[in-house]
């Protein structure tokens, strides 16, 4: 059993630094001012295991990897994992999960495309003081948002690193990282396009 663990243990490590590079300018911020000001990112990997792993092993192995990548790069690893005959059914309920989603946000930004164009409108009979004023206030109010989620977002990793606080987990079903068995899988996704390429 504890094998079992150390081998997945490892077996994610060595992809958690494919998943946490990035592009930046490092001149400009050090590496705590970029944490602090990015949203925590969270990645779901979908695996085939044997039927002999139980689940608390793969949630030792996710608290572990957690345990370092969240404080030093707000990242979060979801595992799951499922028996070869039930993987591509997990894979295509997540998929359908996905689509269904998709489309309410499709929906949702409609909704707000329609009231930007309604604010603008607005603000086309609005005299010239009265823009710049509401313009400034709406900036006044965007950096004190920003400042306030700095403060907080410090405020609760500091909590999570002392074990006072439990981090969130992500109930939108995602798919970021999945495992495709057979060539057949991979060519059948590709022109489906449920696949990205990178």
């Amino acid at each position: 059993m504890k094998k079992r663990v150390l081998a997945l243990l490892i077996a994610v490590v060595t992809v958690i630094p494919l998943l946490l590079t990035s592009c930046g300018n490092k001149e400009e911020e050090t590496a705590e001012e970029a944490t602090l000001s990015r949203s925590t990112v969270w990645l779901t990997l979908y695996a085939i295991t044997d039927s002999k792993t139980t689940p608390e092993a793969i949630a030792q192995v996710q608290e572990a990897v957690n345990r370092l990548t969240y404080i030093r790069y707000k990242t979060n690893l979801e595992l799951r994992f499922f028996t070869a005959d039930k993987y591509q059914q997990a894979l295509d309920e997540a998929q359908q999960k996905f689509d269904a989603l998709a489309e309410v946000a499709q929906s949702v930004q409609a909704s707000v495309d329609a009231s930007k164009k309604e604010q603008r409108a607005a603000q086309k009979s609005m005299s010239a003081e009265e823009l710049r004023k509401a313009k400034q206030d709406e900036r006044q109010a965007a950096r004190e948002s920003v400042r306030v989620s700095k403060a907080e977002e410090a405020a609760r990793l500091k909590r999570i690193a002392e074990g006072i606080e439990e981090e969130i987990r992500v109930t939108d079903p995602q798919m970021d990282i999945v495992f495709v068995p057979t060539f057949e899988d991979l060519v059948k996704a590709a022109d489906d396009k449920t696949l990205v390429p990178l």
